[in-house]
């Protein structure tokens, strides 16, 4: 390759990037004038190392990606031996102990495994709107000191009688969904409409607690506040499970919910995977 030219689009998209390896760009209108190349090497540079047939053999483009599923299912295989070989309760519970430990380890890896602190949620109600046979209320409260949580509680239309206690539902959006969508908004109304309360939460990243108007797509939201939680030590994913176990702690702190009646239930991807963890981690 003698050369190397690029033209970059500009686009509606949260994902066009300049490569590194160009120095020098300049914004073209291609309606004023003909795109020229940005940039121009000079120098020769050097020809790639392998060839379309050895690309082809070694399937270098899915390297990384057979490594992790051949990671996935050794530790699969030996998840299945070491629970073929329990024999009763007490062999579970001394394994399920272990694998509890691991996962947390993994969660919460800047505190060596060990859960956050129940600090005060600092709970308020911030608007209330009444809805056909239920009421809508807003609530904020924090999951960690300084860190809050935008909530939609469901509530029947009629208040609890003194000494009532009612089921309750935390739900999870998927990672692509905020909150305030329609399908968790009827789910809630229905939910309340049948006597219970149902709490939709704000995972991070997304709905009002998004952090960049660039990034469009929730999935990048996480990916970029993940990453930067990784550099402090932290794991994106325990902070989520965190927030799903603060939000247990609210309904349960009304004084109106049943705690022996209290689910989770998350929605895909980024809501169902989170809501299995938080329900691993929190006894």
């Amino acid at each position: 390759q003698a050369a190397q030219t690029a033209v970059l689009a500009v686009t509606h998209s949260s994902t066009a990037h300049c490569p590194l390896r160009f120095g020098v760009l300049r914004a073209v209108e291609p309606s004023r004038e003909p795109i020229q190349p940005a940039v121009r090497t000079g120098a020769e540079l050097p020809p790639p190392v392998l060839g379309p047939a050895a690309r082809a053999e070694l399937k270098a483009s899915s390297l990384v990606e057979r490594w992790a599923n051949a990671r996935r299912e050794r530790l699969f295989r030996e998840h299945e031996d070491a629970f073929a070989k329990l024999d009763g309760a007490e062999a579970w519970k001394a394994y399920a102990a272990k694998l509890r430990a691991k996962l947390l380890q993994d969660l919460f890896p800047g505190s060596g495994g060990k859960l956050p602190e129940r600090t005060p949620l600092n709970a308020k109600a911030v608007f209330e709107h009444p809805g056909d046979g239920f009421r809508c209320v807003g609530v904020l409260f924090e999951s960690r000191p300084g860190l809050p949580v935008p909530v939609t509680l469901y509530l029947p239309a009629k208040e609890a009688v003194a000494g009532e206690r009612r089921a309750a539902l935390v739900m999870l959006p998927a990672h692509h969904t905020p909150r305030n969508s329609p399908d968790l908004y009827a789910m809630g109304a229905n939910f309340a409409r049948a006597g219970g309360i149902a709490l939709a939460m704000e995972t991070i990243g997304s709905g009002e607690r998004s952090v960049s108007a660039r990034w469009e797509h929730k999935t990048y939201q996480r990916c970029l506040i993940g990453a930067q939680l990784m550099l402090a030590g932290e794991e994106l994913s325990g902070w989520i499970a965190w927030d799903i176990s603060r939000a247990a702690d609210y309904l349960i702190e009304r004084g109106d919910v049943d705690p022996k009646r209290l689910g989770v239930l998350g929605g895909v991807a980024g809501g169902g995977d989170l809501v299995a963890v938080a329900s691993a981690v929190d006894e």
